[in-house]
């Protein structure tokens, strides 16, 4: 029995040995882990340059810098969706697809609907 317990430790430190080891060493950016960087990566691009008629191409930016590009091509700001099954988008979440698309000239007031994720 005691030779169980025994194994039985030597097996779950082993897995913690494994899966410690796939954790990231910080880089050399003070003593932050690589996943902020990755996090810093996916805020999103910058506000796309608008043209008054033209639904802007809006995949990759966050969704607060699309509703104001929305607005300012003419446009109104329709649904915003997850991709998850949880979550609120917030402005700071990323587009992941648009309707319609980016560079169509549909009719002055046309809603833009969004679809968005903390990440795509």
């Amino acid at each position: 029995m005691r030779r169980h317990g025994v194994a039985g430790l030597a097996l779950v430190f082993m897995v913690v040995v494994i899966a410690c080891s796939d954790v990231p060493a910080p880089t050399s950016k003070g003593n932050r882990a690589v996943g902020a960087d990755v996090q810093e990566a996916e805020q999103g691009k910058p506000p796309p340059k608008t043209q008054k008629g033209v639904v802007p191409k809006l995949t990759g930016v966050s969704v607060g810098d699309s509703k104001k590009a929305i607005v300012a091509a003419g446009f109104t700001v329709g649904t915003v969706e997850t991709l998850g099954l949880f979550g609120t988008p917030t402005n700071n979440w990323i587009v992941c697809e648009q309707l319609p698309v980016g560079g169509q000239s549909p009719s002055e007031g046309t809603e833009v609907n969004l679809t968005a994720d903390r990440s795509c």
